[in-house]
């Protein structure tokens, strides 16, 4: 909550008028460390979700990722579900 990226997150979540005390008591960039345990993570709307357990942050089209290369022939699949697609 407490870098600029997290803006609207923040105001959504803590409000306007959150102080930095605020900001640094509900910040995960300062709660979540190394030595965090693993957590479980739902989610409740339509949409479909897949996480895959490896992978570097912001993988992109990145080959040669164990599971998470999945995500391109999941993402189709999801599409032509969905009717947005028929390839």
């Amino acid at each position: 909550m407490e870098l600029d990226t997290h803006q609207i997150s923040r105001e959504q979540l803590i409000g306007f008028d959150a102080t930095s005390i605020d900001r640094a008591a509900t910040s995960l960039d300062r709660l979540v460390t190394q030595n965090s345990p693993e957590f479980f993570v739902w989610h409740t709307a339509e949409d479909e979700l897949h996480v895959f357990d490896k992978g570097a942050h912001g993988l992109g089209l990145e080959i040669g990722e164990a599971g998470a290369e999945q995500w391109k022939a999941l993402c189709a699949d999801w599409l032509r579900r969905k009717g947005w697609t028929t390839v």
